[in-house]
């Protein structure tokens, strides 16, 4: 008898679903896009807001001055800014500013500070022995504070019946305190960045703070959202294709 020729069977294998592969890769591609529109939606906003923040700075024109460490300390809040905008000084507009910032390749802050030297008791007499007419000569006088804020050197000299007062040198000696950062605002507020100044000298006031922060924006490549996203959807595909295999 002839022996029967059993041939192997032949299994199955599932066909690869390589529709539902692509429809997940799809699928991902279009939350990842979604979240990178909500970034920038945020980032609209957030700039809308420090848009209307920079505009109420700038109308608010008064200083706030606090007595600290024994000196008196000048404070108003600080602009934000980007690059850009501090580069073009969109707010600020002082074309010397512009100049002296090109001499940086990245500028953290930029601040302008008005202010005056203001001595109202400084006395300076001429010597009890001058008498007109009288022989020309010169004579030096010099007056310091008593505290040392100041010291002023003159020099009193008599020429053709003439007296004249010149001053040789006049010095104010001071240290300047500049500190930008966040001060608290209340428990249920946002903290307010704010620069403030000090001088260790009472005879210097200022009149005007102008301080632009520069932002430092995390880059896209570097958020926690996106990661997440990628490893979220890197597992599920991965997860497809064995599942289909």
């Amino acid at each position: 008898m002839s022996e029967l020729i059993e041939f192997p069977k032949l299994e199955n294998k599932p066909k690869k679903d390589w529709v539902k592969i692509i429809a997940y890769i799809l699928c991902i591609g279009l939350i990842i896009a979604l979240v990178f529109s909500i970034d920038r939606c945020e980032k609209n906003q957030d700039r809308a807001k420090r848009f209307e923040r920079n505009n109420e700075i700038l109308k608010d024109t008064i200083l706030h001055k606090e007595k600290i460490i024994g000196q008196i300390t000048y404070s108003n809040r600080a602009l934000e800014v980007d690059k850009t905008e501090l580069e073009n000084q969109i707010w600020i507009k002082d074309q010397k500013q512009k100049e002296l910032l090109k001499q940086f390749s990245k500028v953290v802050l930029a601040s302008k500070i008005s202010g005056e030297v203001s001595i109202s008791d400084a006395v300076l007499k001429a010597p009890d022995t001058v008498r007109v007419p009288c022989e020309d000569f010169s004579q030096p006088i010099e007056v310091t504070a008593a505290d040392s804020s100041y010291s002023i050197k003159q020099t009193v000299s008599v020429a053709n019946k003439k007296i004249t007062a010149t001053i040789d040198d006049f010095k104010v000696p001071f240290d300047l305190y500049f500190n930008v950062g966040h001060v608290k605002n209340g428990l249920l507020k946002k903290d307010e960045l704010k620069s403030k100044v000090t001088a260790t000298n009472p005879n210097i006031t200022f009149n005007k703070i102008q301080t632009q922060v520069v932002q430092v924006e995390t880059p896209w490549y570097k958020k926690w959202w996106l990661w997440f996203t990628v490893g979220g959807g890197s597992v599920a595909i991965l997860k497809t294709v064995f599942h289909i295999r």
